[in-house]
């Protein structure tokens, strides 16, 4: 998120929590005490226990090469304030990279928690919303119902005081609606757009676009941080994530931003299997895995790309493939095409997953933009462990 906390991302170690929604036994008819926040909250949860149990060990990373064993101290690894493993000449950096995006918040919203987490207290600190689609302007309040406290100390300092203007849109879906410039697939239930002021940010343009499916069933929650325009030109940083529970459950994940002539490009996907309890959305014995980050840049006369992935489980062996662009070609990292696992032998039939050839994971040539992909994206159910770029472009 680049409007409101432009500055304040730049304080080291600001870690938004989820948010925990309040309660309002006085709403009126038709109004909710924000059941989108409830919901990502619950997501959150799911998220975090189950980037830690696919951990094996609690505070532990698997596939580390150097101790020639399947795991990792935590305490060993040195995440950037942007929650980024950024030595690629480490011969585990493939492993370390999947720990900083996916166990740590960072300061922004490039990794898995730091973004879900923020855009959820966001979400939280509007209140109560009503699901008819009629825009109303509200103040978002920044406290420590949904914050930590140190944010909102910050924000007091950074701006003065705690409470902005916002234009909030909330629909109930039953079938395909409008949501300002959105049209939202009536596969979801509830779609949300949270619109700033002028008095928090300058920048037209800037707020959430938020959709969330909400049953007895699977649970989904997509967010687009920029509001969505036609044809995209607004597009930044979107991510959605799918939970399917059942104590044979799983969990997706994306993260894709991408600057409009798509010069430079990050695009995280995760997929874990395991226990999900259907009531608490709470995940244990998360053995499955198919995890891919890509990032670069081609802008200035220069061009970067790095990309990693690991997939199996622990039994059977999870592989690990690492490169890196040079500017001419794609050169192997170290720790490439390794496995490490509990079994012998390992990774039989597993060759990994190799996306880093294919321009689209990069967003280059034909690639589905940001404002496609939100739109028409069918909550990530068809992610599995075979990961390929076609599950890219659906």
């Amino acid at each position: 998120m680049k409007v409101m906390v432009k500055s304040l991302l730049a304080v080291t170690a600001i870690y938004l929590s989820a948010c925990s929604s309040s309660s309002d036994s006085e709403a009126p008819p038709s109004t909710t005490v924000n059941e989108v926040s409830a919901l990502m909250t619950s997501i959150n949860k799911t998220l975090d226990t189950a980037t830690a149990s696919s951990n094996i060990v609690p505070g532990f990373v698997p596939l580390a090469k150097t101790t020639q064993a399947p795991f990792y101290l935590a305490a060993a690894i040195t995440c950037s304030d942007g929650g980024f493993f950024e030595d690629h000449n480490d011969p585990d950096w493939a492993s370390k990279q999947l720990y900083c995006l996916t166990r740590t918040q960072g300061t922004g919203p490039d990794t898995l928690l730091g973004a879900f987490a923020q855009a959820t207290g966001f979400v939280c600190s509007v209140g109560s919303l009503t699901f008819d689609g009629v825009e109303r302007a509200a103040t978002m309040k920044i406290s420590a119902a949904c914050f930590p406290q140190n944010f909102v100390d910050m924000v007091q300092t950074e701006f003065g005081k705690t409470s902005f203007n916002v234009d909030v849109t909330a629909l109930d879906i039953s079938a395909t609606h409008k949501l300002g410039e959105v049209t939202v697939n009536g596969a979801w239930t509830k779609a949300l757009q949270i619109k700033f002021g002028t008095d928090l940010s300058a920048q037209v343009g800037s707020g959430y676009t938020i959709m969330v499916k909400d049953d007895a069933g699977a649970k989904a929650v997509a967010v687009h941080d920029g509001l969505v325009l036609a044809g995209g030109t607004t597009s930044k940083e979107v991510f959605a994530v799918y939970v399917n529970p059942g104590a044979s459950g799983s969990l997706a994940y994306e993260g894709r931003f991408a600057t409009p002539d798509a010069s430079f490009s990050r695009h995280l996907r995760l997929y874990l299997g395991g226990n999900i309890n259907a009531t608490t959305l709470v995940a244990s014995d998360v053995n499955d895995m198919a995890f891919v980050w890509g990032d670069g840049a081609n802008s200035d006369n220069s061009t970067y790309a790095s990309f990693a992935s690991i997939k199996g489980t622990p039994a059977a062996g999870r592989k690990v493939l690492s490169q890196w662009w040079n500017g001419s070609e794609w050169q192997n990292a170290n720790g490439h095409d390794e496995c490490y696992g509990e079994g012998t032998p390992l990774c039989t039939g597993n060759t990994g997953i190799d996306l880093a050839a294919d321009k689209k994971f990069f967003f280059q040539g034909g690639y589905t933009t940001s404002y496609d992909w939100f739109i028409n994206n069918s909550y990530l159910s068809h992610f599995d462990m075979d990961v390929t770029i076609e599950d890219i472009q659906q």
